[in-house]
């Protein structure tokens, strides 16, 4: 059933893909011989990326006791995955800012 509606999904052309910053981003947490020098640096590269990765460090969702302003130390306490899926949920949310559902908050 599951492969049925992702058939007609994609036969449709309506699957959001990310572009840029957040397709270097999945490359990188693919690739096991990447750094987090690395994903910092490309992390650096989009300034609306490296703010909300910077956001997120310094959430109670990090737990951490002091306030983070480094994009390297937000990638590294974050870890790859993490910086990986918002990445990816910012990328796709920016690209497809509109829906059928107008009444939500893209």
């Amino acid at each position: 059933m599951g492969s049925r509606a992702y058939e007609k999904i994609k036969e449709a052309g309506t699957l959001p893909s990310p572009t840029g910053v957040a397709l270097e981003i999945l490359r990188l947490a693919s690739d096991e011989n990447a750094t987090l020098e690395a994903m910092t640096a490309v992390v650096e590269s989009d300034p609306a990326l490296a703010a909300r990765m910077l956001r997120v460090a310094n959430s109670p969702f990090a737990g951490v006791a002091r306030r983070i302003a480094s994009v390297s130390v937000a990638v590294r306490l974050l870890g790859m995955r993490t910086v990986k899926n918002l990445a990816l949920g910012l990328s796709l949310v920016a690209n497809n800012r509109s829906g059928r559902c107008t009444a939500f908050d893209y």
